[in-house]
């Protein structure tokens, strides 16, 4: 892979070294908070990118407010940051249009992209982790069904031994 730039709050929120160390472990949410263009949205690209190598299995829910938002958006932003790191469509990672999922070959972990439109559809499934892009325009009852779905289940045995996390990247 190849490094990508990062800058201010990025470093802090990515805690350089995070995939190595683990500091980032025993933190159960974290948010990042900017204006537009800051980087939000590619700090949490990285983060959801670094949790899915590290822990394989791991399913995770990505949210933007709309649909048109998390498509436009958040899954453009996802995969320039996967592509920017040397990750190639089809050869390293697969997004299914159709079911709303972007699986990483390597590890098997799998990222469900969902919009906040009907919060209700967000409870259920056991995650290891969720990012929401822009939570400020989404439900709160939203934030606490992904919330609830951070326990130890999912894809197979290893999943229970995951750090469970929630990442928050929104503006002002």
């Amino acid at each position: 892979m190849t490094d990508i730039n990062i800058f201010g709050f990025q470093k802090r929120f990515l805690r350089e070294g995070w995939a190595d160390d683990g500091s980032d472990e025993d933190m159960l949410f974290q948010l990042a908070h900017g204006g537009r263009g800051s980087g939000k949205s590619t700090g949490g690209s990285l983060k959801t990118m670094r949790y899915m190598l590290k822990y394989p299995k791991s399913l995770g829910i990505i949210t933007a407010p709309t649909y048109p938002m998390l498509r436009d958006s958040t899954l453009v932003t996802l995969k320039g940051t996967l592509e920017a790191v040397g990750l190639q469509p089809e050869r390293d990672y697969e997004y299914k249009s159709d079911y709303g999922a972007l699986t990483i070959r390597q590890t098997g972990s799998v990222a469900l992209l969902r919009s906040t439109e009907h919060p209700d559809r967000l409870r259920g499934p056991s995650l290891s982790f969720f990012w929401m892009d822009e939570p400020r325009d989404s439900p709160y009852i939203a934030f606490q069904n992904l919330q609830f779905g951070l326990r130890p289940s999912g894809i197979g045995v290893e999943q229970r031994n995951h750090p469970h996390q929630g990442w928050l990247t929104t503006t002002p």
